[in-house]
């Protein structure tokens, strides 16, 4: 979960949870900034549940921090896919994904990433403490 500009000498919280949950291993590689370790983990953890508890395979894509913002991208396996929603724009940048069907386990998945990202925005990506 690192890439060659971000190394670090000891295993971060998100790569030793990847290590140790597999099946959640993103397919493509990103870079968590260590601020938002533990936001990580959790969103993680959530949306194994979520899509275990409803016998939805949920695959991460990708994790990454882009615009200054936490990205999870996610491919689910179910069939709930409505019109596109602005997740989120500025005057020179518009955020989509696509819609959920109500009661979904891809409207629970956008819920647990908005809530993480959310969560990520609010503390500094360095550090973790909270943003001033």
């Amino acid at each position: 979960m690192t890439d060659g500009s971000a190394r670090q000498m000891h295993e971060t919280l998100v790569e030793g949870f990847l290590r140790e949950h597999p099946h959640l291993e993103p397919e493509i590689p990103g870079y968590v900034p260590p601020g938002w370790d533990q936001i990580v983990v959790d969103a993680l953890v959530a949306i194994d549940e979520h899509a275990t508890s409803r016998g939805v395979e949920v695959v991460v894509a990708q994790i990454k921090e882009k615009f200054g913002g936490l990205r999870v991208y996610t491919h689910i396996d179910e069939a709930s896919w409505t019109t596109f929603d602005v997740v989120s724009q500025t005057p020179s940048h518009t955020h989509l994904r696509g819609g959920a069907l109500k009661g979904s386990v891809r409207e629970g998945v956008h819920k647990i990433v908005d809530a993480a990202v959310g969560r990520a925005a609010a503390v500094c990506a360095r550090c973790g403490q909270p943003r001033t």
